[in-house]
């Protein structure tokens, strides 16, 4: 994940989602002065990963923590869903 230099962040390690060889991802908290915060995450499901374990275990766990925060959030990536 690149951020421009002009912006202040924070990294988001409790936001992050792992399993090896098959689950990766990363999360930063964008600072900003006037509006609430941008939280920004990428993950990466590698497509051997179980689809359902992924939803299941994972993403549904990470939306329901990035649901009590009162920001903006944007999670991009390569999910690997036809």
């Amino acid at each position: 994940m690149y951020i421009k230099n002009s912006l202040s962040y924070t990294p988001r390690p409790d936001l992050i989602i792992k399993k090896p060889a098959h689950l990766e991802s990363n999360f930063e908290e964008i600072i900003t002065s006037k509006k609430s915060n941008i939280i920004i995450g990428c993950i990466y499901r590698h497509p051997c990963m179980d689809l359902e374990e992924f939803n299941d275990l994972y993403l549904n766990e990470l939306l329901e923590k990035l649901s009590k925060e009162n920001k903006k959030k944007i999670i991009s990536g390569g999910f690997n869903v036809d």
